[in-house]
């Protein structure tokens, strides 16, 4: 499986806090089936929040 190579360095997933993880993810366009941004999903969120608390 081949990663999308990207002309920009990011900082990784792992160092991220929820903001720059949340604005992460906002930059790709995800939404669900009713057209709902990523970032409006509770569920979503509380990952985030689980991932970022882990440390």
């Amino acid at each position: 499986m081949m990663r999308q190579q990207s002309e920009s360095k990011t900082t990784p997933l792992n160092q991220m806090d929820e903001n720059q993880i949340i604005a992460h993810f906002i930059k790709y366009g995800f939404t669900d089936k009713h057209g709902h941004p990523l970032e409006n999903c509770v569920d979503f969120l509380d990952l985030i929040q689980m991932a970022t608390n882990s440390n």
